[in-house]
Order: structure tokens, then sequence, then C-alpha cells
């Protein structure tokens, strides 16, 4: 339980059991409250930082209630602990210190760790560096390197779930993959899994259960040359046991994937599949019945959105 969030949160949520999600723009914060189905709006002179653009999808709660996150601007990505009781932001010294400059990073939170799988051009060539790292939450904030995936790649989907990360899809080069890997982390240690059904990228990862992980939209690649990346609204489901696939049978209340500022959250304790879409779109799935119930957003918060992009994440 939260016991010290601001007054002004205090007084909205009765229960913060998974109840409270936090949605960062660059000036201000929403609050979606589970129990109440609603989306409220807070300004946070803290966030708004010039040129900061947040990154959706690499936010992720942290200890003693800091709130990690990544920021660009311009050519360069930072790592911060965000303290929405006391409004501060710090920067993370150690992981700013490992990324390379005008890097591209994909970023997984699993236990007290935080994993890094970046990748940069050599300047004046076109061959990709790829790098990866843990950073230890808990243990003085250390970071170390951890060993390459046998197929190195980016824009790829990620899960955490019993001692081992899930990498799913994504592309190498100009070749949109299929194949999947799963991390070791006691072993230090890569090994092939099965493929998807259909190679995809900027997909979505969640953990349902003890045995199976979701890849969620995402963008599949072109039939034809001239064609564009076509986002999706499927849903894959891998079986960690069996090491198979299979393809749900309901989908996505729309097409999605992660550039749109979209994210997912698991509720256990309710059955639910939250899905928030980056203008605040918000649907709730039921997982026994497969209906979404979407909630509407007033058009009072909407108008803090504008076009500031967002992340959000489950407090």
């Amino acid at each position: 339980m939260h016991t010290n969030l601001p007054v002004d949160v205090n007084k909205l949520i009765d229960h913060y059991s998974s109840s409270l999600f936090y949605r960062f723009i660059d000036k201000g914060v929403f609050l979606f409250d589970y129990y109440q189905k609603k989306w409220f709006y807070f300004l946070r002179e803290s966030l708004h930082l010039k040129n900061i653009y947040w990154f959706p999808g690499f936010s992720f709660p942290a200890n003693n209630n800091n709130i990690f996150m990544m920021h660009r601007s311009y050519n360069y990505s930072q790592a911060f602990l965000y303290n929405p009781i006391y409004e501060s932001m710090s920067a993370i010294n150690k992981i700013n210190n490992s990324l390379t400059i005008d890097c591209y990073h994909n970023i997984l939170a699993y236990h007290n760790s935080i994993y890094f799988f970046a990748s940069y051009i050599y300047v004046g060539t076109k061959d990709e560096n790829f790098y990866s790292f843990q950073y230890d939450v808990v243990n003085n904030g250390d970071c170390r390197p951890i060993k390459g995936m046998d197929v190195e790649r980016t824009e790829f989907a990620s899960a955490g779930h019993n001692n081992q990360l899930f990498v799913f899809g994504g592309i190498d080069d100009n070749t949109v993959l299929s194949s999947c890997e799963c991390y070791d982390i006691a072993t230090n240690s890569w090994k092939e899994i099965a493929k998807m059904p259909k190679p995809r990228l900027l997909s979505h990862a969640v953990v349902f259960n003890h045995h199976t992980i979701a890849i969620l939209g995402g963008q599949l690649p072109p039939n034809d040359d001239d064609e564009d990346f076509v986002s999706s609204n499927d849903i894959l489901l891998y079986n960690i046991l069996l090491n198979t696939w299979s393809v749900s049978d309901w989908k996505l209340p729309i097409k999605t994937n992660t550039y749109e500022s979209s994210s997912f959250h698991m509720l256990p304790e309710f059955g639910n599949l939250l899905f928030v879409n980056g203008n605040l779109d918000t649907w709730i799935l039921n997982l026994v019945t497969g209906v979404w119930q979407h909630i509407v957003v007033n058009d009072e918060e909407l108008s803090n959105l504008e076009d500031h992009k967002s992340v959000v994440i489950c407090y």
C-alpha cells in the first residue's frame, strides 16, 4: 500500500493495490483509478523539462516510491528516477555513462533489475554495433554486461518470467524476424525457442500466467515492396512449457504498436487486462468472457494531453 502519495491523490484512491496508473507527459501526469474507471490530471512542473520526450514503455516502478523513466533529447537518451511525492528528478549516472550517444535501445524490467539491449551505428559506416547490460536497482545500482543474443535485433517484444527473459521478433538489419530467444539469467546464456507464426516488430508482450506469454499487436511486414508496414490487432499466445504457439480467438479493439505510446498491464487479482493507447483511449478486457470494456475519457482531461507523447506504468 502506498501511504505517502500526494494529498490530492490520496483523496481519490480508497485502495491502492494495482488500482493506480501513472501516465506521464512533458508537463504533468495523468492518474487512472481502476476502481473509479477514470483518469485524473495533475500538473507537475518537475516533469516540464526543455526538449524532453519521454519514451513510451520505458518507465517502471523502482525503489523507495521512485519511478524509473527514460527520455530522449536530440541525439542522446538518459535515465532518471522520478519521485512523485517530492516531485524530484535525479539522473542515474551509472546507466547514462553506459549508454552511447545516439543509441537505440529496448529495455525490460524484471525483478530488481533493468535490462538494456542497445545498438548504435559506427560513425561514417552502416555497421551496427550491439551491446547489452543489466542495471541492479537494489545493490548499489551496479551495471554489468550480459551476453548478446544469438541473433541481435531491435524493436522486439520482451517479457521476464521464471528467472528468464524472452524476446520475440523484431528486426535485424532490414529483415523482420519471427525468431525468438530466451535468456537464462543464472547462466548468462541464450537459447532459441519456437518461431512465431508470423514475423513482426514493435509488439507488446504480457505474461498472462505461469505458462503463457501473449504477443499483442505490432507491425507486420508488407506483402509488396511498395507497401508500408501494417499495424495488427491480433494476439499470439506462447506456451512456455510446451514451446508452442497458438493464435487467440479474441483480438485487440484497435490496431496498435509500441510506437503509438500504447501499453498493456495485467491485473491478475481482477482477471483483467488493461490497454491504454497514446491518446488515453482505455479498454479493460475480461479474460474469462473475452469482452472489452471501453472507458470514455472526458474532453477536459484530453485537452491537457494535446499532442504530447506519454507513457503509462502500473504503480
